[in-house]
Formats: structure tokens, C-alpha cells, sequence
């Protein structure tokens, strides 16, 4: 009998390809692989909303959104795909200078994006924004963490406007459920 031998990923070039391989998503945390959930319809939708939001307003700037195929190294051992991010133009196929992560809340995923990923963004340097927002409700969390103290503003409201000082633009919170029906009660 004979066992595969675990890949060396220890390059953000062997994890890629290695990623690139498996039919199903990975991202690497402090060393450790964890399966990403497929996405459901009303995640991709908010996600495709928020990259098509950023995309506009950052045209002529410096910055570009991305969809979640760009990999966030925040350290050779955390390597994530959030589902949109910004970063520096040039970037292809990874970056570790993200301004932005986006991650939409959703399915089994929720808990570990509200715990484990969120705290391995505020803890990395040079990411500006962390924008939490729920696929079900109207619900988004700005972490702005290029400050101190680090500070977190809650949105449930359709007309919000959530205000990126590190990009230079702000955001409506309606552009991200547009053409979305949303849950009229909150959740505990």
C-alpha cells in the first residue's frame, strides 16, 4: 500500500499551482490547510456586487479589485482567498500588500470568517480595511485597521455609506444587495 506524500508548499509559487490542481478551494492558516465551503447564489451575488462597486470607484487610482482567484499571503503560513480584495494594480495572482479584504458571511464559512480569518487580517500589516458583510441580511462590519486604535463601525441599514479613508472612496451598503431580496428581521 502505498500513501501520497503531502506537497511542499512552502513557496506562495508551489502553493498556487498546488491550488490550482484540487477540486476544491484551500487557503493555508498558520501552516494549516482548510476546505473553503463552495459559495451559495446570494454570497456570489453580494461578492460580484462589492467587486463591481470597488471596480468603478478605483478606475484612474492606483488600486484594482479583485475576485477571489488573487491570493492574500499575509505571511508565508496564512495565505488566503477573500472574496474580493484590493491591492496594488500590478498584482497578478497574489499579493501581500492588500489595502482591502471583502469577505462575505454566509453558510458554514460564517463562523470561521467572523473568528479565525478576521483575526489573522487585523493582525497583519499594511491592510487599511476589513469589510465583513452578511449574505442574508442587511449587515456589514468596516474594520479599520490602519489605525490605532483599530476600529469597528456596524451598518444594518440600506443607505449606509460605509467611508474607506485608505482608498479614498466610500462605499453604499445598497450597492452590495442590489437586486438581492434581503431578510427583514435581523438575526440574534
Amino acid at each position: 500500500m502505498s500513501s501520497a506524500a503531502f506537497p511542499d508548499l512552502s513557496t506562495r509559487e508551489a502553493f498556487l499551482a498546488w491550488v490550482a490542481r484540487q477540486p476544491v478551494r484551500c487557503e493555508l492558516i498558520c501552516g494549516r490547510l482548510t476546505l473553503l465551503p463552495p459559495p451559495d447564489e446570494r454570497e456570489v451575488a453580494v461578492a460580484i456586487n462589492a467587486f463591481t462597486a470597488l471596480h468603478e470607484r478605483l478606475r484612474g487610482s492606483p488600486w484594482r479589485a479583485f475576485t477571489s482567484e488573487l491570493m492574500v499571503e499575509l505571511e508565508p503560513s496564512t495565505r488566503l482567498f477573500p472574496d474580493v480584495t484590493v491591492a496594488p494594480a500590478e498584482s497578478v495572482g497574489w499579493t501581500d500588500r492588500p489595502r482591502l479584504v471583502v469577505e462575505v458571511l454566509g453558510g458554514s464559512a460564517r463562523d470561521f470568517d467572523l473568528s479565525v480569518k478576521l483575526a489573522r487580517y487585523r493582525a497583519a500589516a499594511g491592510i487599511d480595511h476589513v469589510l465583513l458583510v452578511d449574505a442574508e441580511r442587511v449587515w456589514a462590519q468596516l474594520w479599520t485597521v490602519g489605525q490605532t486604535p483599530i476600529e469597528a463601525r456596524t451598518e444594518t441599514e440600506l443607505d449606509a455609506v460605509l467611508a474607506l479613508p485608505g482608498l479614498g472612496i466610500a462605499l453604499p451598503l445598497a450597492e452590495l444587495y442590489e437586486e438581492l431580496e434581503l431578510a427583514q428581521t435581523p438575526k440574534p
